[in-house]
């Protein structure tokens, strides 16, 4: 989150080595649901974009319990 003159802008984006991926911003509280919602959509959007296969990348995060679900 980066907040700004009284706002606030949340986004989820994934980056490699090679390529920037697909960027969600985020509107509202980000939950377990929601977590795995943008995992679903744009995560995997951008694999499938690229054409990156499981072997070739690393899944972090910073164990939130949110992004544990």
């Amino acid at each position: 989150t980066k907040k700004f003159g009284g706002g606030s802008l949340m986004v989820w984006a994934c980056v490699t080595g090679e390529v920037v991926g697909w960027i969600c911003r985020i509107n509202g509280i980000m939950t377990g649901p929601r977590y795995v919602e943008i995992l679903d959509t744009h995560l995997c959007q951008t694999l499938n974009d690229y054409r990156m296969k499981p072997r070739h990348y690393f899944f972090q995060q910073d164990n939130d319990t949110k992004h544990c679900s």
